[in-house]
C-alpha cells in the first residue's frame, strides 16, 4: 500500500493541512489530515480520546461515522465526548498521530499533531469522495479545531482551577484532623 501527496496547505483556519491519495491494489481513496501545534490544547489527544466538552443536545449526525455515534449514544457519558464524535467530519475522525508515528506520518513534519479522516467507508467512491472533496473536508474539520481549541482551553483551566481548590481544601481539612487529635 502507497500514498502521494495531493495537497499540503494552509487552511482558511490557519493551520496545515494534508490530501494524500491512498493506493492499495487496484483501488484508490483519499485521507484528509489536519495537524495542530505544541500550543493547542487537542495536542497529544488521541483521535478516541474523550475530551471534557459535551455534545450539545440538537447535534446531527452529519457526516459522522455512525459506529461512533452509536457507541457514544448508549455509553451514557454526555458530560464529556469522544474527540471524533465531536468533529463532525466524513465517517468521524480515524487517525491522530502518536508517538510511533509523530514527525513521518502523514508528512514528515516534527511540530504538529495530526487528526485525520479516511474515505474509505462502505459506500464511499474515490469519484465523489475525490481530492477536492477531500481538501473541502479538510477545511472544515480546520474551522472546527480552531472553535473548539479556546473552549477546550477555558474548560481545562476551569477544570484545573477546581482541582486546585479541592486540593487547598482536601490539606486544610487534613490540617484540622491533625490538630484535633
Amino acid at each position: 500500500m502507497g500514498h502521494e501527496t495531493v495537497y499540503d496547505w494552509t487552511t482558511k483556519a490557519g493551520l496545515r493541512a494534508v490530501v494524500l491519495r491512498v493506493e492499495s491494489g487496484e483501488d484508490h481513496w483519499y485521507c484528509g489530515y489536519v495537524g495542530v501545534k505544541k500550543e493547542s490544547p487537542l495536542y497529544g489527544i488521541a483521535y478516541d480520546d474523550r475530551i471534557p466538552m459535551a455534545l450539545p443536545r440538537s447535534t446531527k449526525i452529519g457526516k459522522r461515522g455512525l459506529v461512533s455515534m452509536f457507541c457514544y449514544a448508549i455509553g451514557g457519558n454526555f458530560e464529556s465526548t469522544p474527540l471524533d464524535v465531536y468533529f463532525d467530519v466524513h465517517g468521524s475522525l480515524t487517525f491522530s498521530s502518536c508517538e510511533e508515528n509523530l514527525g513521518k506520518y502523514p508528512v514528515d513534519e516534527n511540530e504538529l499533531w495530526w487528526f485525520g479522516f479516511e474515505c474509505d467507508h462502505h459506500a464511499d467512491n474515490p469519484y465523489v469522495q475525490d481530492a477536492d472533496y477531500t481538501r473541502n473536508e479538510c477545511e472544515s474539520l480546520a474551522a472546527q479545531i480552531v472553535e473548539l481549541e479556546p473552549k477546550l482551553k477555558a474548560k481545562i483551566e476551569e477544570m484545573e482551577r477546581d482541582y486546585d481548590a479541592w486540593r487547598k481544601a482536601d490539606e486544610e481539612a487534613k490540617k484540622r484532623e491533625v490538630n484535633n487529635e
